[in-house]
């Protein structure tokens, strides 16, 4: 029979646009400098020990940088810490709280807070890729400085973690899965001919080597543009046609992303596994839908939802096996998937896969196929991301006028969201119907039964990394 696979992609773009040029200012991100005046003193240990007793305080992602101690909590001690440092008698280790806080948790955390602000409320479908999105922002933070590239690092992993860090653990991550099939991720740099303005060499540098981009340079026409969209319908395998349909006349440069995901079915789905039911939409309508059913081996919970895992055919690559798997999430019904949503935090997805039953579940999926386009501008503001979408940005490492390495004073136009994703049926004879029919039915015991026929959640999950290549919702068919 033929395979035909689920099939997803993405695709980030951040246009940047110059103006003046400006003098560098460059401001030293220091643990235990909250109100980032970029020195330490007594009016940080009091907001410090102010937080201490304000949970809510406690979760904003600047106070996250206040645990000097890299103790996971946020005490009087870090406030005397602080203290301390600021009348001299301490040094506060600049490497505890990276420590206790790695990229991996950054791109959980940046992934739950984005994907609440791309749901949409009135009963639209969502799919992001949170990874294709911090991906093009982390190759872009390379070429900030001062409260800019800070208030990055805020958003892309809570202040405690480095560029450095960020850099290498992408790199490393693209090393391991572009060397499989399933999952593909590619980034690249239009750099837009400006008078008397260049890329700076150093940025060009890093991206390549870290982030394995390539660079193109050409005019604001549409003789690039077509270069554009053509790169961007390559790296998708077709799915994105195009991103953009014209320059603007001021950009500097055009920071692309591309995520391709392909995926067969572990176990296959026959003929006798589809059949339809209704599906009741997020209006209260209902829409007769083809439903996969299958028997899966991994039920999951909370206390306001149920759901379950099936996965992907691994695919071996020089790393190993690649493991990535479809993870459903379907709300109770006297909690509604608006309810769940505004309540799910970093830790949501990680939770229910990692503590997942090994038991039997009856499943139905919906068919289905949509595509959805984001402007994230206001999106990564609202996340603390203000100052890059704003004339006095800093991203004075980026560009450069002539010679004489005065920067240019340039800030983020737009950052551009595209999304497609199908999912369907089609494959060989599959091991989970084999054992269906060989089991003893006589001695089982009843299984779970979860049926998607109503709003839900959903993940592409990277097994093996802990990360979401995609999540979103299907809330009308």
């Amino acid at each position: 029979m033929k395979t035909k696979n689920i099939t997803a992609a993405i695709l980030a773009a951040l246009i940047l646009i110059g103006t003046t040029v400006s003098a560098s200012a460059k401001t030293l991100i220091l643990s235990g400098d909250i109100d980032h005046d970029g020195v330490i003193t007594s009016n940080d240990a009091i907001s410090v020990l102010r937080s201490s007793v304000d949970d809510e305080q406690i979760r904003n992602t600047v106070f996250k940088r206040a645990d000097v101690d890299g103790d996971s909590a946020i005490t009087s001690k870090d406030a005397m810490t602080i203290l301390r440092q600021s009348i001299g008698f301490d040094e506060i280790s600049q490497s505890a709280s990276e420590s206790s806080y790695d990229v991996n948790d950054g791109i959980n955390d940046f992934s739950a807070e984005l994907f609440k602000r791309c749901y949409d409320k009135s009963g639209k479908n969502t799919l992001v890729s949170p990874l294709s999105v911090y991906t093009a922002l982390s190759m872009l933070n390379n070429g900030a400085d001062g409260i800019t590239q800070q208030e990055m690092l805020d958003v892309l992993g809570n202040g405690v973690n480095s560029t450095e860090n960020i850099n290498s653990y992408i790199h490393d991550y693209m090393d391991t899965i572009n060397s499989g099939n399933i999952l593909k991720i590619a980034n690249s740099i239009f750099a837009i001919d400006q008078p008397n303005i260049y890329i700076s060499p150093d940025f060009k540098n890093t991206v390549q080597t870290e982030y394995f981009a390539e660079i193109f340079n050409g005019p604001a026409n549409n003789d690039t543009v077509k270069k554009i969209n053509n790169w961007v319908s390559d790296n998708t395998d077709k799915m994105i046609p195009s991103i953009i349909s014209k320059i603007p006349e001021d950009s500097i440069c055009i920071l692309l992303n591309a995520v391709a995901f392909d995926g067969a079915w572990k176990d296959k789905y026959e003929k006798s596994d589809i059949w339809k039911r209704p599906f009741e939409n997020f209006d209260g309508t209902q829409s007769m839908v083809e439903f996969l059913n299958s028997e899966e081996s991994f039920y999951i919970s909370d206390d306001k939802a149920i759901g379950f895992i099936k996965e992907y055919e691994p695919r071996k690559s020089e790393s190993g096996n690649e493991k990535y798997a479809f993870v459903a999430i379907l709300p109770d019904e006297n909690i509604g998937i608006d309810e769940y949503i505004s309540q799910m935090d970093d830790s949501t997805i990680k939770e229910l896969v990692s503590c997942k039953n090994y038991r039997r579940v009856d499943v139905g999926i919906p068919k289905f196929k949509f595509d959805c386009t984001y402007s994230m501008n206001n999106m990564l503001s609202d996340m603390g991301m203000e100052s890059a979408f704003l004339d006095n940005a800093d991203f004075s490492k980026l560009a450069f006028l002539d010679s004489s390495n005065n920067p240019v004073s340039t800030s983020i136009n737009s950052v551009v969201h595209k999304s497609f994703i199908e999912l369907d049926e089609h494959g060989t004879k599959a091991a989970a119907a084999t054992a269906i029919i060989d089991r003893p039915t006589a001695v089982a015991p009843a299984n779970d039964r979860i049926i998607l026929d109503r709003p839900f959640i959903f993940s592409i999950y990277d097994m093996k990394n802990n990360v979401p290549v995609f999540i979103g919702t299907v809330c009308s068919l």
